[in-house]
């Protein structure tokens, strides 16, 4: 295979993914040779781009090199481990390993908000836009959009939203209700204030 130059890299990136490009990987290739650097640039996809039997095989070379434990529903074994050495080096007691950005930004605004409430967060966020209704369906918060349309916000924007919440105005039945969950009579929809 021929070296290419970074010009050339981002024309072949912009070729359909249904063309054979000499040198190029679009997708799983096959394995390289024994001891050979695996060199090949792939245009899709997320990894190091081993095929199933490559992972296979390295997973099987783990196994008896390091003797992995395994572990139940990512409680004990390996991910302990890994949680351990991370706690270890950032110098704190704790770690907690999560499969996912999604999990953990929902995650941590939970904690954060330390129960059910409104939380502000910015509209732009990957947390408001794509996350779904996670924060409103599994923990009990009413996300409110902050500086929407644009990817920074102000101290003023923080204080606008703050001053908007302080007079929502809560409905009768949803105040007797006593619930955390959203009430179809309170204005805006949102969420019941602390009682």
């Amino acid at each position: 295979m021929r070296p290419f130059s970074r010009r050339e890299l981002l024309q072949l990136g912009s070729l359909s993914a249904g063309l054979a490009v000499p040198g190029v990987a679009l997708g799983a290739a096959p394995a390289s040779a024994a001891g050979e650097e695996d060199r090949r640039v792939r245009l899709s996809g997320d990894g190091i781009g081993h095929t199933p039997l490559e992972y296979a095989a390295l997973l099987h070379r783990l196994i008896d090199e390091k003797g992995i434990v395994p572990d139940s529903y990512s409680l004990g074994g390996v991910v302990e481990q890994l949680e351990d050495e991370c706690a270890r080096v950032l110098g704190k007691e704790r770690a907690i390993f999560m499969p996912t950005g999604t999990l953990a930004n929902h995650m941590a605004v939970r904690a954060l908000a330390g129960g059910p409430s409104r939380v502000v967060v910015q509209e732009e966020s990957h947390f408001y836009q794509d996350e779904g209704d996670c924060a409103q369906t599994l923990s009990a918060l009413t996300l409110i959009p902050l500086a929407p349309g644009r990817a920074t916000f102000t101290a003023d924007d923080v204080q606008r939203v703050i001053d908007q919440t302080r007079r929502a105005a809560w409905s009768r039945a949803c105040r007797s209700l006593r619930s955390s969950r959203r009430c179809a009579g309170s204005r805006a929809n949102t969420s019941m204030p602390p009682s």
